[in-house]
């Protein structure tokens, strides 16, 4: 028969496993940009001084790290606009749209808006009910997170191997890697990026059914809408979380037909 000590040690280690791994999912695309830079810099020597105007002025290391991860993540910030999404004239105003519009997340995002009832913000609204609700799920942040951290890398990796490239071997053999390097970027920036990015929201929406049946101790629905005039209000656990313009009457019977 297992010792007290011994039958307190599991859940204690399944609890930390948990809270771990929780915290994992809650680190933002930043953290990752900011570790893998931290590594990659150690390869490669940053000038430690400046002249400026007669004065010399020392640059740590840390502050060339922190420099570099930020201006990654901007750069991979500024390309989503892009590579997620792309432009198109809408009465005679070019507007960005989304590029992707796979079915599965048509279909999500139709379930979600017709369980929330909104006619526009399904997305900002979904977010904000799972950040209430504590549920950081694995599916939805960590996927966004991950995705954020892969676009960062697209630009500084690509300058990166070319700078690798045409220091390590003849023209001819760097150009072709160069190419290469292009063709991989091309493929993560529109292809796996994009993947990821609507997986995200895809599982996103697809949580919201299960939170609105979400009941507490006193099997009380933990998710309250609140209709007044034309706006939605919604309330987790009696808190309020977040508002959108109601759905018309006609618009939610026609999609349920």
């Amino acid at each position: 028969m297992p010792s007290q000590s011994e039958s307190g040690a599991a859940p204690a280690w399944t609890t930390l496993g948990k809270q771990l791994l929780k915290n994992v999912e809650k680190q933002p695309g930043w953290v990752y940009v900011l570790s893998t830079v931290y590594l990659a810099t150690s390869l490669v020597r940053f000038p430690s001084r400046f002249s400026v105007l007669g004065s010399q002025i020392s640059v740590p290391r840390e502050i060339w790290i922190v420099a570099v991860a930020f201006a990654a993540y901007a750069v991979g910030d500024a390309l989503d606009k892009i590579t997620f999404k792309k432009p198109a004239d809408v009465g005679g105003k070019r507007v960005w749209r989304q590029r992707y519009k796979p079915l599965a997340l048509e279909e999500a995002k139709g379930k979600a808006r017709d369980c929330l009832c909104v006619q526009s913000g399904v997305y900002d609204v979904s977010m904000r009910l799972l950040d209430a609700a504590h549920d950081a799920k694995f599916s939805v942040h960590f996927v966004n997170e991950f995705s954020k951290f892969i676009r960062s890398l697209i630009i500084p990796g690509l300058l990166l191997g070319v700078f690798v490239a045409f220091g390590k071997y003849p023209f001819c053999i760097a150009a072709i890697l160069s190419l290469m390097l292009l063709a991989a970027s091309l493929g993560i920036a529109y292809g796996l990026y994009p993947y990821l990015k609507m997986l995200h929201i895809t599982n996103l929406y697809r949580i919201i059914p299960k939170l609105l049946g979400e009941t507490n101790e006193d099997d009380v629905k933990r998710l309250c809408i609140v209709s007044v005039d034309e706006i939605n209000f919604f309330f987790w656990d009696d808190l309020f979380v977040a508002s959108a313009r109601k759905a018309p009457v006609a618009t939610i019977a026609a999609e349920l037909q």
